[in-house]
């Protein structure tokens, strides 16, 4: 697919190589939006907006985007404004321009490019998100830890509970034996002090 002079195209595939370039947007031409395409695609116009794409970028000299970037591996000799995020490779040639923070894989930029922003390593994205799967696993088996001590304080409070029952029982039953026990003491003396009543008579 062609946008633009054809002639322009392959003035500029001799800087900028784009032999497997499935898609070109050509200089003069303009597009305002997002493009999101399965294929590789070279951009020597203008984009304004944001461009997704599972195959390479490629942005020749004459290129602009004013758009945010996803791409398998991306090569700047133009100007890119926006960020960029690659699965792989981004690569700034000598007469490239990039404003932007990126996500990359690998970075290199030639004598004489410019980049202005973050930049900021996929391999750290894993290990952050590594560290925090790691941080919410580690959460997760804490709070289990907390409710199980939790139950087995519950479990001893209830146990502590009822041996106190148990011995409060086991006091009322020895003092109603007690009660029980001088209930008949007394009785036997009565009896006791009776026959001595008669025999005194």
């Amino acid at each position: 697919m062609l946008f633009g002079d054809k002639k322009k195209k392959q003035k500029k595939s001799k800087r900028v190589k784009s032999d497997s370039m499935e898609t070109i947007i050509g200089a003069g031409t303009e597009i305002d939006g997002t493009i999101n395409t399965e294929t590789s695609l070279r951009i020597d116009g203008k984009l304004n907006g944001k461009l997704i794409s599972k195959g390479d970028l490629v942005v020749g000299e004459e290129g602009v985007l004013k758009a945010d970037v996803e791409a398998r591996n991306v090569t700047v000799a133009g100007t890119i404004k926006g960020n960029v995020i690659t699965e792989n490779k981004l690569v700034i040639v000598s007469s490239g321009k990039l404003i932007g923070d990126i996500k990359i894989s690998n970075l290199i930029v030639e004598d004489g490019a410019i980049f202005k922003g973050k930049s900021e390593s996929k391999s750290a994205l894993n290990k952050n998100l590594s560290d925090s799967k790691d941080k919410i696993e580690d959460t997760a088996q804490k709070s289990e830890n907390d409710k199980k001590k939790e139950q087995a304080k519950k479990d001893q409070d209830k146990k502590e509970d009822n041996k106190s029952k148990d011995e409060q029982k086991s006091k009322q039953q020895i003092n109603k034996t007690s009660k029980t026990e001088q209930k008949k003491s007394r009785s036997k003396n009565k009896k006791v002090l009776r026959g001595k009543i008669k025999e005194d008579k």
